[in-house]
């Protein structure tokens, strides 16, 4: 077992190492042996976590069940970094990246990070850090929705954004007997209700 874990954390640190290495080959800017800026450091940050979240996802093809612990476990890891980088520098903007703005995985390397953690999404805080960003004009209300919806699906067994999620439940739309509760979540984030069409029957 321990010898498991130690090639597993062997794996995880190449995948960071190397992801981060790459990243210094797609800048816009050719001169990478310059001094680390802020905004550099912050993208090299969210590239690492991006690396953890994936390595561990590589690594867990074809292992047994009693490994998916471990997955679990740096799952959340990556989670909470995640969010407690948000929380602190805000989520991730052309701006913030700097140079490293159209690198994929510092520009998304968050997304799917949130969309493998829906039970987070109706955390209070995590919620409300997720809709401050939004307001702030960082996080694309959209994305957001997305997000959140998951949640919805996933443990309440119904949608009410109306995202591509929805093709998850029974009745592949939000319920009619939601409209309201849908209104006041839309509105939340800035969007607008859903349209009469939007809405379906049980």
């Amino acid at each position: 077992m321990l010898k498991n874990q130690l090639r597993l954390f062997i794996l995880l640190l190449f995948s960071t190492v190397s992801i981060s290495s790459f990243a210094n080959k797609t800048l816009d800017n050719d001169d990478t042996t310059e001094t680390l800026t802020h905004n550099d450091s912050l993208a090299l940050s969210i590239i690492e976590i991006f690396a953890l979240d994936q390595g561990i996802r590589d690594s867990a093809i074809n292992i047994s069940s009693r490994k998916c612990k471990t997955v679990s476990q740096v799952d959340s890891i990556c989670f909470n970094k995640a969010i407690t980088f948000i929380e602190k520098y805000g989520w991730p903007t052309k701006k913030m990246l700097g140079k490293y703005k159209n690198y994929e995985p510092a520009r998304m390397g968050f997304i799917p990070i949130m969309l493998h953690h829906p039970d987070k999404m109706n955390d209070p805080k995590v919620h409300g850090i997720l809709v401050n960003e939004v307001r702030k004009g960082h996080l694309s209300p959209e994305l957001c929705a997305m997000f959140f919806d998951k949640y919805w699906v996933c443990y309440e067994h119904k949608s009410m954004y109306n995202s591509s999620f929805k093709a998850w439940t029974k009745h592949n739309g939000v319920l009619r007997e939601d409209r309201k509760k849908s209104d006041e979540l839309m509105r939340e984030l800035g969007l607008d209700v859903l349209p009469e069409n939007d809405f379906v029957d049980k």
